[in-house]
């Protein structure tokens, strides 16, 4: 009785992201294929109406298929909050630099990978929209979808398992097989932080600060001298490292359950075979794997 539930919301779990994905790649080539121009305000526009159906449609079928309806925004203190972005994004930051560490590795073995080309469009209007497509809906609908409800859903099957399987999740999700340690460190770091303050909040901000400021990067680079793009990309690095340590100083003085926890999951074996049973779970598995592949296929140069 106990794994058929588990099966069931494996199902609901494959099923959303199956209409997740299934949304996002056929709306989007759709899109591609009208008239429209790439960049211009009508075109982010409607890409942010695809974006929010692709995530917004699975997200009600979760809740009305397990019936979880979890505290999703519980208040919490902006130094929390703040404290935690600041260390959280800090170790985003770890994280990145052994995730260019295996790029480097990769590429003395001959496998070199382009990073994805982005480009923040001419015009307020483009600029503005761009910026909610990019900085804005992400955090709020992604951790509304992975830690809000596929956490959620397995965490009577044990915390680990859960922020284990959200974030595998969350990093093929990103359709980078070359950055999955990246993603998948992001949304362990996500889902410890949900679960420390039963809160998306504090979750949301972090993804929030994250993006942005990949954003204002991506501007300097664009639009400003080598060196000036050089010389904030430093700044920030420097705030990231003061601001995560103070961070952490705040955490603990304050003791914030950040702690990862290496407890052995019990029966993982079982709960791994039963993912194997579920045919919506299995499908939406595969259809992960072979999107995030893909990406990583066309990204070789």
């Amino acid at each position: 009785m106990k794994h058929s539930r588990l099966k069931y919301t494996y199902n609901v779990i494959g099923f959303a992201l199956i209409i997740f994905l299934t949304l996002r790649e056929s709306l989007s080539v759709i899109l591609l294929h009208t008239p429209l121009q790439k960049g211009t305000p009508l075109f982010i526009f409607l890409s942010i109406i695809v974006y929010i159906l692709a995530c917004f449609i699975p997200v009600v079928a979760m809740e009305n298929m397990l019936g979880i309806h979890p505290l999703l925004f519980k208040k919490v203190k902006p130094m929390d909050a703040a404290a935690t972005s600041a260390f959280g994004y800090f170790i985003l930051f770890v994280a990145g630099i052994l995730n260019s560490g295996i790029l480097a590795l990769f590429k003395k073995l001959g496998l070199e990978f382009s990073p994805a080309v982005r480009t923040i469009p001419d015009g307020t209007l483009a600029a503005i929209l761009y910026f909610v497509y990019i900085c804005v809906l992400p955090p709020l609908l992604e951790e509304i979808f992975i830690r809000g409800l596929v956490l959620n859903s397995l965490k009577s099957w044990g915390v680990p398992f859960a922020v284990g399987i959200s974030s595998v999740i969350f990093a093929l999700m990103h359709s980078s097989l070359h950055n999955f340690l990246l993603y998948f460190i992001c949304g362990v770091v996500l889902a410890k932080i949900y679960l420390a303050f039963d809160s998306l909040w504090p979750g949301i901000l972090l993804h929030f600060v994250n993006n942005t400021l990949s954003f204002v990067m991506l501007g300097f680079q664009q639009r400003a001298n080598a060196v000036s793009a050089v010389s904030l990309m430093i700044y920030i690095y420097v705030m990231t490292i003061i601001l995560g340590y103070a961070g952490l100083k705040y955490i603990q003085k304050n003791k914030i359950n950040l702690a990862f926890s290496f407890v052995r999951t019990r029966e993982i074996g079982t709960k791994v075979k039963t993912l194997f049973k579920s045919y919506a779970g299995l499908g939406a598995l595969c259809l992960l794997l072979f999107l995030a592949a893909y990406q990583s296929f066309r990204a070789l140069i």
